[in-house]
């Protein structure tokens, strides 16, 4: 349905169905991507909530909780939320660049530096951290 353009028939149709069944993470992440799509607020937020409360050690569900809090730009959430990745996936080069770069945004360079440096050392060729590392003064080896 939502591969279709109809957005908002795919929100109510994922809504129902997790009603049915409110177990049923897949419904609930499917939901939550065809709310984002369509500027759902409510349901962005009713879903991610729903899947915290069904698997909160699903490293999948935890890096869209951090994403949708860095989309509204709540970092210190989203911090918590990315850790909660690497606590799962310690070689998840996608939070621990994302952790660096909310450093950034949160002024703590020391922090974004660590954050870095972890993302390089897990992918040597990571190109944004390299970039910031740079930047920053640091890693010139490229």
């Amino acid at each position: 349905m939502a591969q279709q353009g109809n957005y908002q028939g795919a929100t109510r149709a994922y809504r129902r169905a997790a009603m049915v069944a409110p177990d049923d993470l897949e419904a609930l992440l499917r939901l939550h991507t065809v709310a984002s799509v369509n500027e759902d607020r409510e349901n962005v937020w009713w879903a991610l909530g729903r899947a915290l409360e069904v698997d909160s050690r699903d490293a999948q569900v935890q890096m869209l909780a951090a994403d949708t809090y860095l989309d509204e730009m709540r970092y210190e959430q989203a911090l918590e939320h990315y850790i909660a990745v690497l606590r799962l996936l310690p070689d998840n080069t996608v939070a621990s660049y994302k952790l660096g770069y909310l450093n950034v945004q949160l002024d703590d360079k020391a922090a974004a530096r660590r954050w870095f440096e972890y993302t390089l050392a897990i992918d040597p060729g990571h190109t944004g951290a390299r970039q910031y590392m740079i930047s920053m003064g640091g890693d010139n080896s490229q």
